[in-house]
C-alpha cells in the first residue's frame, strides 16, 4: 500500500457515513497536512480540521460544496467527487491505525530523499535557500542536511514527541493524579507488583510503563526463575496480561515451568508444588498426575490474566520482538514484557568492525526504546535477565553483594536500566535448589527508594520465591504461598 492508498484510508475514517470526529481528532494528533503526498487529500485534511475547529463537528458535503464555491470548476469537481468516494468507504480500525502510523514513516522518508538530493545539489552546483541565500559547499550542505533530517525525525515522530509548558498543565496533571489514585484503589494500577512482600512494600508503584528493569545475578542464580515467577503473579494474582519471550530456554520449559509455579498456590495444597523438570520428562508421581490436571485446568479457566510465551526465533532482533509486540497489542495490552533474555538477540545492523559490548549497547539502548514508545507512547515495563562478571562474582563472596559496576559486557545495561534487581544465591546450596537463599538487592530505582535488601528462599523446581526460612524449615514445611 502507497502514501495515496495509506491517505485514503485514514481520511475515510474521518468522512464514512455521517462523519467520526473521534477518528479527526486522533489524525490531528499525531499528523500534518505535509504528511499527505497527494494535494487532494491535503486539501481535505486541512479543511476538515478548520471545519472542526469552529462548527465542532465534521465538514459535510453541502459545507464542502459552499467552501468550493469560488474554487475552479474542475479542482471543486474533482474534491467533490473525492470526498464522496471517501464517505462511502469505511476502514477497519486497525487499518486505519496503520495507515496513520505509515504516513509518519512515509513522508519522512520522503523528506529525507528530499535532503539527501537537495544536499548533493549544494555540494556540486550550489542552490538558495528559502530566502534567496546562495548555498554552496561541503559544509553548507551538511548542515541543511542535518536541519532536514531534524524535520524528518519530527514528520516521523507525530505523537510520539508530545511538549508544552508544565507551568499550564495543572488540570492535567490533577487528572492523571486522580486517575492513579483511582487505579490503585480498585486494583487496576498501572504498574505492576513484582509479587515479593519486601520490594511491593517499600515499591508500592510497582514496574511502572516505559521502565527497563535488568534482574543481575551469577549463572544459575535463580535470574529467570525470578522472572517466571513475576510473570505468573502478574497474571494470576494480579489479573494483569503478561508477554514472555524467550530466547534461552524453548517454549515447553518455560510453560512448564509456569504450571509448576502455579501448583504451588495455596488452592492445591501441594506444599512443595510439582517439579517442573517432573511435568517435562513425564515422571510425576501418580499421586501427582491427577493434581497436575486439577493444575492444568484451574490455570485454563480461572479469571486470571494472558500469560503468552514467544520462542524467539534464531538471530531475533529488537526489531522482532517489537513486531511481535505490534502485532499482539492488536489482541490485548500487555502489562508487562519479559525478555529472556537481552544478552542473546543479534543486532539490528550487523557491522563486521563493531565489538560485542558495541553491539550489546545498542540493543539495551533499543530495548529502552521499545519500553518508553509501546503503544503510541503509553510504554510497558521489560524486564530482562543479565549476567554478572565474573570479578563481580568473586568480589562478592567478600563483600556480600554486587553492584552496578559488576553488570558484564556492557555499562549501559546499568546506565539505562530504571531498576536493576541484583540476586545473589549463597556459594553452597545443600538444600538440592528446593530451598536457596537468596539476597534481592535493589542496586539502582530511578524514580524511588534503592539500596536495600530482601531475605528470600527459592524453589527453583517450582520457581517460587517468598520470605526467607531456613532451609530445613524450607525443605520440611514451607508452604505453598500465593503471593
Amino acid at each position: 500500500m502507497d502514501a495515496l492508498e495509506h491517505g485514503k484510508t485514514v481520511l475515510s475514517a474521518v468522512f464514512y457515513g455521517g462523519g467520526s470526529l473521534k477518528a479527526l481528532d486522533y489524525l490531528r494528533s499525531r499528523l500534518e497536512a505535509s504528511h499527505f503526498a497527494d494535494p487532494v487529500q491535503q486539501a481535505l485534511f486541512v479543511l476538515a480540521s478548520r471545519y472542526a475547529d469552529q462548527a465542532h463537528g465534521i465538514l459535510p458535503r453541502k459545507a464542502l460544496d459552499d467552501l468550493l464555491r469560488d474554487a475552479a470548476p474542475g479542482r471543486a469537481q474533482h474534491l467533490g467527487e473525492y470526498y464522496a468516494l471517501l464517505a462511502a468507504s469505511c476502514p477497519q480500525p486497525h487499518q486505519f491505525r496503520h495507515s496513520a502510523a505509515q504516513l509518519r514513516e512515509l513522508a519522512a522518508e520522503r523528506a529525507t530523499g528530499e535532503a539527501l538530493a537537495q544536499g548533493m545539489e549544494i555540494l556540486r552546483s550550489g542552490a538558495r535557500d528559502d530566502d534567496g541565500n546562495l548555498l554552496k559547499g561541503h559544509r553548507a550542505a551538511r548542515e541543511h542536511v542535518l536541519a532536514a533530517f531534524a524535520g524528518a525525525e519530527q514528520l516521523h515522530a507525530g505523537a510520539e514527541a508530545p511538549e508544552g509548558d508544565v507551568r499550564t498543565e495543572q488540570n492535567e496533571i490533577l487528572a492523571r493524579y486522580a486517575k492513579a489514585k483511582q487505579q490503585r484503589v480498585e486494583g487496576s494500577a498501572s504498574g505492576v507488583a513484582f509479587g515479593i512482600p519486601e520490594f511491593d512494600r517499600r515499591l508500592p508503584a510497582g514496574a511502572q510503563p516505559g521502565s527497563l528493569i535488568i534482574t543481575l545475578g551469577w549463572t544459575s542464580s535463580g535470574k529467570t526463575r525470578f522472572c517466571v515467577n513475576w510473570a505468573w503473579h502478574a497474571s494470576v494474582m494480579q489479573g494483569r496480561d503478561v508477554v514472555y519471550f524467550t530466547t534461552e530456554t524453548l517454549r515447553p520449559q518455560v510453560s512448564a515451568a509456569l504450571l509448576a509455579r502455579h501448583s504451588r498456590h495455596e488452592k492445591f495444597g501441594l506444599p512443595r508444588g510439582l517439579d517442573s523438570n517432573a511435568i517435562l520428562g513425564g515422571t510425576l508421581s501418580a499421586a501427582e498426575e491427577p493434581a497436575l490436571q486439577a493444575v492444568l485446568a484451574d490455570f485454563a479457566s480461572g479469571s486470571y490474566g494472558r500469560c503468552w510465551v514467544v520462542q524467539t526465533p534464531r538471530a531475533a532482533t529488537i526489531g522482532t520482538v517489537e513486531a511481535r509486540l505490534a502485532a499482539l497489542s492488536r489482541q490485548f495490552r500487555p502489562a508487562i514484557v519479559f525478555m529472556d533474555y537481552l544478552q542473546l538477540l543479534a543486532p539490528e545492523h550487523y557491522r563486521r568492525d563493531a565489538r560485542q559490548h558495541e553491539d550489546l549497547s545498542g540493543i539495551v539502548k533499543e530495548a529502552k526504546q521499545v519500553a518508553a514508545t509501546f503503544a503510541d507512547g503509553a510504554g510497558v515495563p521489560v524486564v530482562s535477565p543479565w549476567q554478572v562478571t565474573r570479578e563481580g562474582r568473586k568480589n562478592a563472596r567478600s563483600s556480600g553483594g554486587y553492584s552496578l559496576l559488576d553488570v558484564s559486557e556492557t555499562k549501559e545495561a546499568a546506565d539505562s536500566a530504571d531498576m536493576v534487581l541484583a540476586l545473589l544465591d549463597p556459594e553452597n546450596d545443600t538444600s538440592r535448589g528446593r530451598a536457596v537463599p537468596i539476597e534481592a538487592t535493589m542496586l539502582k530505582n530511578r524514580d524511588g527508594e534503592r539500596n536495600f535488601t530482601a531475605k528470600l528462599t527459592a524453589d527453583f523446581a517450582t520457581c517460587w520465591f517468598g520470605s526467607q526460612v531456613s532451609t530445613t524449615e524450607g525443605l520440611l514445611a514451607m508452604g505453598g504461598s500465593g503471593g
